[in-house]
């Protein structure tokens, strides 16, 4: 199934096609691609939610830390019993 394209004339600062055109060397898609990808998760349908910032982070490739805590094991009795400042 093909979905009918509508041409578009759209003026953007030097700043927004020197963006739109490395994205698009980077990820090989075009730039039509990717402004048509913008406007979705801008603008979704009315029956779809928002995006997130996480989406928008995500669609937008950049990695951020993990700010995860380590995994710690529960403590038991013993481990509490052996605190100075436990209370039973």
């Amino acid at each position: 199934m093909s979905v009918k394209k509508i041409r578009m004339n759209v003026f953007l600062l030097e700043r927004q096609q020197t963006r739109l055109e490395e994205e698009s060397e980077r990820t090989g898609s075009s730039v039509a691609e990717l402004i048509r990808r913008a406007i979705d998760m801008v603008y979704p349908d009315r029956s779809e939610s928002r995006a997130t910032i996480g989406d928008l982070v995500k669609a937008a490739g950049i990695k951020l830390p993990s700010f995860e805590k380590p995994a710690q094991r529960p403590l038991s009795m013993n481990d509490a019993a052996s605190e100075p400042d436990a209370k039973p």
